[in-house]
């Protein structure tokens, strides 16, 4: 995987850093496709009111030097959410606790936040507005508690105290990070495996050292490697959560018919096979399950062609840049170069390709977003609101400047919304409005390929692209 930069598990950058901090960090949760939240430093969480849940903790989960977790340990990661020093893009997750809009804005506070610690052992959670995801939010482990905001250089990463099932036992900078089995986690077996995670920055290089024997699990194959792997032992299709998504900027706000022209001219179908992709792209990234019918891009050159005819000179004789970030692999950068290359073929129309390092990137996408951009977007919860919000006008991550009255009203109520089918619903009509208007083209649903050696059992990667250790164990 990419290499973590830190320890504080509040700097979590991509599904690769999950995999490190989901196995040393745990937060109230942990989440799995078939149980779905599963009891971790909570025994249970209660809603008492729709503005009031309170979580009981576990008293068998300990800090890896042995210690008792503390309500106090949680609260003090709840706070550091909310410090200009270590401000971070999830914080928008906590939003909805009382006073956290108030304590960003600088009216009050971090003391303020609407936690509260009775007891030792008791966490109250007080909310200004329902926020019916709350709990899956506590399967993430950014939320995990701290033993101290003090975190010590990768160099003495051993040194570290968490309370996962998994410590650090040793971190070769640029090469490995070793991990060893949690001695205070309670254990469901006499012995456990250590963990070995390669620090390689190309797909290439990974799958060598998988054909080699030095990989048990190769978290992400590239399509070339697709072709020659599908039909082999070992290789399997995992499902995820995201809402990836093409994107339209600020600058084309006004420009309908552009967009139009744009999202009518790719040939999906064949993006699809380009990608071994078994979503299509110009549909929903998110899972089918959570909508009542699914609504899509399609391809059609003839109305694409008729759109870019009412677009004037300007715009169409302009050299446009599709904006994506590096840190997607080879597969990414392959699909905006078929897609740059269709917008040629079809309407004529100059693209380059501006691959971006994902800092720069992500800096980029919040001051000032480009026209054209790739955006993939990792969810943190299994539900449609999860991917809707990002398009709400004071999300952080709205980089198309969405701000739609009927969209915001459709949204507002899914989040006020107890009803399953009623959710659907709303979620299918809140779709329709992001294709019909053209705002963004959808990539599909996600599915990333992988590789296991299968000689480990116990282990699990769930939708939200979590790697599961917990119970690792050699066949």
């Amino acid at each position: 995987m990419n290499e973590p930069h830190t320890l504080d598990p509040l700097n979590i950058r991509g599904s690769a850093g999950s995999y490190f901090f989901s196995n040393i960090y745990r937060s109230l949760y942990r989440y799995d496709n078939e149980k779905g939240l599963i009891p971790e430093g909570a025994q249970a969480c209660h809603w008492k009111n729709k503005k009031l849940l309170v979580c009981y903790l576990n008293p068998n989960i300990k800090w890896s030097n042995g210690e008792n977790i503390t309500s106090t340990h949680y609260l003090n990661a709840f706070k550091r959410f909310f410090t200009q020093k270590t401000s971070t893009t999830e914080t928008e997750s906590l939003l909805n606790i009382k006073n956290a809009k108030k304590i960003l804005s600088g009216k009050t506070s971090a003391d303020t936040l609407g936690i509260k610690t009775p007891n030792n052992h008791t966490l109250e959670f007080y909310f200004d507005e329902l926020d019916l995801d709350f709990k899956y939010k506590l399967s993430f482990p950014s939320l995990a508690p701290i033993y101290s905001d003090q975190f010590p250089d990768r160099k003495q990463a051993s040194k570290l105290i968490v309370n996962g099932p998994y410590t650090i036992d040793k971190w070769d900078i640029g090469k490995h990070i070793i991990l060893k089995r949690n001695p205070y986690y309670p254990n469901k077996y006499s012995s456990y495996p250590s963990v070995l995670i390669h620090i390689i920055d190309s797909d290439d290089a990974a799958m060598r050292v998988y054909e080699a024997g030095d990989m048990s699990f190769l978290r992400r194959l590239t399509t070339d490697h697709i072709l020659v792997y599908k039909t082999k032992k070992g290789f399997f299709h995992n499902p995820v959560a995201r809402f990836d998504y093409l994107g339209f900027g600020p600058e084309l706000r006004e420009n309908k018919e552009l967009r139009q022209a744009l999202v009518k001219s790719l040939d999906y179908e064949k993006l699809k096979n380009v990608l071994h992709a078994l979503g299509r792209p110009g549909c929903p990234s998110l899972p089918s399950r959570l909508m009542d019918k699914t609504f899509c891009h399609n391809f059609n050159l003839m109305e694409a062609k008729i759109n870019l005819s009412n677009v004037n000179k300007d715009l169409k004789n302009k050299r446009w840049k599709i904006y994506f970030s590096k840190l997607g692999g080879e597969d990414i950068a392959k699909s905006m170069e078929w897609i740059q290359f269709q917008w040629k073929s079809h309407l004529n129309l100059t693209m380059d390709l501006e691959p971006v390092e994902q800092g720069v990137y992500l800096y980029q996408l919040k001051t000032k977003p480009p026209a054209i951009f790739r955006k993939g977007l990792g969810l943190d919860r299994p539900t449609c609101l999860s991917g809707l919000e990002i398009f709400l006008p004071n999300h952080p991550e709205n980089f198309i400047r969405l701000n739609n009255k009927n969209y915001n009203s459709i949204v507002e109520q899914l989040k006020n919304s107890l009803n399953i089918s009623k959710q659907k619903k709303l979620c299918t009509k809140a779709i329709k409005i992001l294709i019909d208007e053209a705002y963004i083209i959808p990539l599909g649903e996600i599915h990333f390929s992988m590789l296991e050696n299968g000689k480990y059992k116990g282990w699990k990667v769930n939708e939200l692209n979590q790697l599961d250790l917990t119970d690792l164990q050699l066949k």
